[in-house]
């Protein structure tokens, strides 16, 4: 009798055994099945070690996952992307601590302003100098301190996209935010700065930016793309 009631048990939880089993795979998420391709298996640690910061760090993980996935795309050598995943990483969290001023009573507005900060960082704008226009622009009115952050980081980020650096570029959006100058203005100014002008692109930006006027090298020329519209921010492996 007593083997009968063990035999009863374990058929019973077979069944359960193997439920749990589907179940753990089916809870394998898009980190642990993309880090299984094979090209990864010499940075897996790495990777791994990255991601899970990024979810213990409540930063986007999801971010350095489209990484991971763009890398491979591209053929990109393994450690390369590893390379590229941790210089993601500490610009994100760079970028999140900077954005903290803005988002006092606004956290729904995080990732955008995360994406914006991480996309300026990328197109060169020096950290310190990023940090005080964020600072600065964020002072004032509460209620709308998000929005004009973004317009002020993805305006750093398009001029350094114009071949302006972006030092210069900080540094022109502040002094016009300063002036009173939405940032989007400055943008929509600058585009006419001409290819060579006296004292060069960056002086004539700044100049811009604390007059209103470059006075000269400007031209209707202001080629360039538009910012802000990319779902990856920080791309390129960088």
């Amino acid at each position: 009798m007593r083997w009968a009631v063990v035999i009863a048990i374990l058929s019973c939880a077979a069944p359960f055994s193997a439920r749990a089993q589907d179940t753990a795979r089916e809870d394998v998420g898009p980190q642990e099945s993309l880090l299984e391709d094979a090209r990864l298996a010499p940075v897996r640690d790495r990777l791994a070690s990255s991601i899970d910061a990024a979810r213990r760090e409540d930063l986007p993980a999801e971010w350095l996952l489209d990484k991971v996935a763009e890398g491979l795309s591209k053929r990109v050598p393994s450690p390369r992307i590893a390379a590229a995943v941790e210089t993601l990483l500490d610009r994100i969290r760079v970028a999140d601590g900077m954005v903290r001023p803005a988002l006092v009573g606004q956290p729904a507005r995080r990732t955008r302003l995360l994406r914006a900060a991480v996309d300026a960082l990328a197109a060169g704008a020096p950290r310190e100098p990023l940090g005080r226009l964020i600072r600065d622009v964020a002072r004032g009115d509460r209620a709308h301190a998000a929005d004009r952050v973004h317009e002020a980081l993805t305006t750093v980020a398009e001029l350094a996209e114009r071949q302006f650096g972006g030092p210069a570029a900080v540094e022109a959006t502040l002094e016009a935010h300063r002036r009173g100058e939405r940032p989007s203005d400055l943008l929509r100014r600058a585009r006419r700065i001409g290819r060579d002008p006296p004292g060069g692109r960056d002086g004539a930006l700044r100049q811009l930016g604390r007059r209103g006027d470059p006075r000269s090298g400007v031209d209707v020329h202001g080629a360039g793309r538009d910012h802000g519209r990319d779902e990856n921010p920080g791309r390129g492996h960088r």
